[in-house]
């Protein structure tokens, strides 16, 4: 019988800075395990940090014990039947799951991860490699590696969701939307750094991107039309005037004060989404605009209910017909791995469980700009 032993990372029950999370060991007997339905294990190679995972910490979405992580990738071990046309173990894999939230073994931080089908990217085998560092940093490019794999998914599948449901672009006819402007807040975060590659190489928009200067250059390169720094006087009346025909706004950084940045920088009959339930409510308003408002929140793929803290979270199958539409046919594995270009990573090499505490921190401290923290498995294991 093999039995394969690992570490999890889990909430602690603790909001405390670098208190967030502890380490519990655990094991699986691999020849007997059975794989959920719809659902693929996997050995875990890297993992990467998103806000979500801290803010679960913090705002106690999870029980204590339930595992930490939103994004994983790593090679396939075990496949359930429903899910084996489309996985063989030794693919390479990375996915999203709703970490630090279940009572149970769902969580991306951990030597072995359970993984959904549906919100799998298949590489397959030896599709991915581990990537080469230089002082701790991979610098951005093409998906080619665990590290890159593991730190596009939850943005990835987030921005699809803002074009596919939010903006409606799911069935609407290229003709229709092609060449119209969409406004980017946050070009430099993650959400907004793969939204702009997706408006331009996917959708065929044309991108305003708002971020800071420095990171301008890069944010053309990967497909931006016009930048503008959320820092100079006046931006929002600038971008207004020159651009008066702005269709669809994103907020990826999302506090009232950008999303009434954006509100006020689009035009009438158009769109707007956001990333942290703001609504028409949280900001100042116009009686004569007429803008569609709505919040992506990716776990509402699951396609069932569940709770943020007092809010209920209803399931939306409609939502689930996008993110299906949006990976099936808009997404090729020729765009991932020759087209979209990840972030520049930041490595963090450490023990698990001082790994995970350091990338928590730096994003709950927001000392992270432009960058995505990962850590490779290779790094943690003993």
């Amino acid at each position: 019988m093999t039995v394969v032993r690992f570490e999890k990372i889990v909430l602690s029950g603790n909001t405390e800075n670098k208190k967030l999370v502890e380490v519990e060991p655990a094991e699986i007997k691999l020849d007997t395990y059975e794989v959920p339905a719809n659902k693929i294990l996997i050995k875990s190679e890297a993992y990467a940090f998103n806000p979500t995972d801290w803010k679960h910490a913090v705002w106690k979405f999870g029980p204590k014990g339930a595992i930490v992580g939103s994004d994983v990738s790593g090679t396939v071990v075990k496949v359930s039947p429903e899910a084996a046309d489309r996985f063989k173990v030794g693919d390479s894999v990375s996915g999203f799951v709703h970490g630090a939230y279940y009572p149970k073994d769902i969580g991306a931080f951990a030597g072995y991860t359970l993984l959904d089908d549906y919100a799998t990217i298949n590489y397959n085998k030896d599709g991915l490699q581990i990537a080469a560092d230089h002082n701790n940093v991979i610098p951005a490019g093409v998906v080619q590696s665990y590290e890159g794999a593991a730190a596009i998914n939850l943005s990835l599948f987030t921005d699809g969701l803002v074009f596919n449901h939010s903006f409606e672009l799911a069935n609407a006819s290229p003709e229709s939307y092609k060449g119209k402007k969409v406004l980017i807040w946050g070009g430099a975060t993650s959400a907004g750094y793969i939204a702009i590659q997706l408006a331009k190489k996917i959708y065929g928009l044309t991108v305003i991107a708002v971020a800071s200067s420095k990171h301008h250059a890069s944010l053309k390169e990967r497909g931006a039309d016009f930048t503008y720094d959320y820092k100079t006087e006046n931006v929002v009346e600038t971008i207004r005037k020159e651009h008066p025909d702005i269709i669809y706004g994103f907020d990826s950084v999302s506090n009232k004060e950008t999303f009434q940045s954006v509100y006020d920088a689009i035009a009438d009959n158009s769109y707007i989404d956001n990333l942290l339930f703001l609504t028409a409510n949280d900001i100042k308003t116009d009686a004569n605009k007429k803008v569609k408002f709505n919040t992506t929140l990716l776990y509402t793929i699951i396609n069932e209910e569940f709770k943020f803290g007092p809010q209920t979270i209803p399931a939306l199958p409609e939502l689930r017909r996008d993110f299906d539409d949006f990976l099936s046919k808009k997404i090729s594995l020729h765009f991932l791995q020759h087209e979209l270009y990840h972030p520049e990573l930041l490595l963090i090499k450490d023990s698990f469980l001082n790994s995970v505490e350091e990338g928590l921190d730096l994003l709950r401290t927001d000392k992270i700009s432009g960058q995505k923290v990962v850590v490779r498995a290779s790094d943690v294991e003993k």
